[in-house]
């Protein structure tokens, strides 16, 4: 797979451990970072794997 982009979301997803209703907000930034980046081939979308990586 070709790199397309990469987003950070600070606190990150660990820090959602101690709040974890954060969880949803991380996410959704992720995933509409990613829908932006991919909008010119949406009709492609099922064919895109997104990777979530995340520290702690």
């Amino acid at each position: 797979p070709e790199l397309i982009g990469s987003f950070k979301t600070s606190p990150g997803i660990s820090y959602s451990a101690l709040a974890p209703s954060g969880v949803v907000k991380s996410l959704l930034a992720l995933v509409e970072y990613a829908k932006g980046r991919l909008a010119a081939v949406r009709p492609f979308w099922k064919y895109f794997p997104i990777y979530l990586r995340a520290t702690a």
